[in-house]
């Protein structure tokens, strides 16, 4: 994790859990199929989808109903999402909201929902297809070509459906640099603009957190927090937002 995620030293990172894999007698079960997890993930961002998809389906066949099979199915799922094979990735996503993680089951429901919106949209899936694009990049920390896609989306006014997932992931990559004065905008403008979208409570709980913890404002953190459970009471975020 270290070699691939913090010293940009992905090829190494893959070579040392290959052989970790390949010596599975020594380690248990569990630390394979995380090995592997992590394996596909970094095999993806290389850009190698056939053997992410193995690594990937093998975790979940020998995992049975497993928490890390869920894991797996999710990532598999969210894959075939980023090569545009969009109906299958919202089928996966359709079992997976009855998830044991709460996590997994949000995140399901999130991107099914996401799908079927903008399908509904976009009966060609092309700027869908721009949007799992950027996304793509992101996930590879390709972050500039991951916000030429977002911008592209946002002066599309085709894709108008698109718009607020296009705040929210400029607002995210701003927040990854610390960009924090760019990001707030990204994520005002969807609750001012697009208050009834299911981005909306999210935007908001991102701003508390900006303010919370990284501009130290708690007065403000906390305006946003009472917005979401007294606006959206039924989102994923409203208990947490109360705590």
């Amino acid at each position: 994790r270290i070699k691939a995620y913090y010293l940009n030293k992905v090829d190494a990172s893959i070579q040392m859990l290959q052989q970790l894999v390949n010596t599975a007698n020594i380690y248990a079960p569990g630390q394979i199929s995380e090995a592997k997890i992590l394996l596909g993930d970094l095999t993806l961002m290389n850009g190698d989808v056939w053997d992410a998809t193995i690594l990937y389906t093998q975790v979940e066949k020998n995992n049975a109903n497993e928490p890390v099979a869920h894991e797996a199915k999710f990532k598999k799922a969210y894959l075939a999402y980023y090569t545009g094979d969009f109906l299958w990735a919202q089928a996966q996503m359709d079992v997976l909201k009855a998830s044991t993680s709460k996590l997994i089951a949000n995140d399901a429901f999130a991107l099914s929902q996401f799908i079927s919106e903008n399908l509904e949209a976009d009966s060609s899936q092309r700027t869908l297809k721009t949007f799992s694009n950027g996304d793509y990049y992101a996930f590879k920390h390709q972050d500039s070509l991951a916000m030429l896609c977002y911008d592209s989306i946002l002066v599309n006014k085709d894709a108008y459906s698109l718009f607020d997932d296009g705040f929210l992931r400029k607002g995210d990559l701003f927040v990854k640099f610390n960009k924090f004065e760019q990001a707030i905008p990204m994520y005002d403008t969807i609750i001012n603009r697009f208050k009834t979208e299911v981005t909306a409570p999210l935007a908001a709980y991102k701003l508390a957190n900006i303010y919370q913890y990284s501009l130290k404002d708690n007065e403000k953190a906390k305006q946003y927090l009472e917005m979401i459970f007294t606006q959206y009471p039924g989102s994923f975020y409203a208990d947490e937002a109360r705590k």
